[in-house]
């Protein structure tokens, strides 16, 4: 699936490969983790007939469970993500369905 970054997304119903789009959120500062959010959508382009392919839904959202939690360590720093919460939601304008997943990234906060 094509990835996008918010703010550079194409125009247009999404196509059948669906599409990826991540917005970052900004940071809380914390005492031992810095702690953040990013949004990653998993769009699946709706049926001919206009419905939301529901089977392909339920696959992104186990793959988004799965994949997207990790711990390491980056530049001597130490970090953490892991999905937060999945929430199906649709865009009309696309001619898509998507879930909407809240990635909860933790950085240990060496500077405060």
């Amino acid at each position: 699936m094509p990835v996008y970054q918010a703010g550079n997304i194409p125009a247009g119903k999404v196509g059948k490969d669906g599409r990826v789009v991540i917005h970052a959120k900004e940071y809380t500062p914390g005492s031992t983790w810095k702690k953040g959010f990013i949004e990653v959508n998993l769009f699946a382009a709706d049926t001919p007939h206009g419905n939301a392919d529901l089977t392909r839904l339920n696959e992104l959202e186990r793959m988004a469970t799965k994949f997207l939690k990790d711990m390491g360590w980056h530049d001597g720093t130490a970090y953490r993500f892991e999905v937060a919460s999945t929430i199906p939601m649709e865009n009309a304008n696309l001619k898509a369905h998507y879930i909407n997943t809240k990635v909860l990234f933790k950085v240990l906060n060496t500077m405060e």
